[in-house]
């Protein structure tokens, strides 16, 4: 491929750059073009993997606390048992909100990082060793 000479005092804006571009035999021009298409497709791989990295970060550690899925658990199980007070009830109903809206958002997660990761979100939850909530009977 011929080389294209950049001098750093001189600004070529990009229809100079193209000008001078198309100068050069269609064979280098191909050749720089698969070398230009690879970049842009590293480029691309970036931000998706900084993406991915978050997203993996806010599925893991993201959401109320432990304290809060254990106390949910707990008021959860006594309302099914039928073993729960009218104190316990009205707390367990305040936390059902939250409880839901993080679900959602995680879910909403877990499907975005399957679509960066191009696998199923059941492949997502088994690569980050995620375990669906169990179920409680009554």
């Amino acid at each position: 491929m011929q080389a294209v000479q950049f001098n750093p005092k001189i600004h070529l804006d990009f229809q100079d750059i193209l000008k001078g571009l198309s100068e050069l035999p269609v064979s280098d021009l191909e050749q720089l073009v698969g070398e230009l298409n690879q970049v842009i497709e590293q480029r691309k791989k970036l931000p998706s993997k900084d993406r991915a990295n978050e997203l993996v970060q806010k599925i893991k550690h993201g959401g109320p606390s432990k304290e809060f899925h254990a106390k949910l658990m707990q008021l959860f199980t006594k309302s099914v048992k039928e073993k729960i007070s009218e104190e316990e009830r009205a707390e367990l109903s305040a936390m059902v909100p939250t409880a839901e809206k993080w679900s959602v958002e995680r879910l909403e997660y877990l499907m975005e990082l399957s679509q960066l990761w191009e696998i199923s979100v059941d492949e997502v939850m088994k690569k980050l060793d995620i375990q669906p909530p169990p179920v409680i009977h009554a």
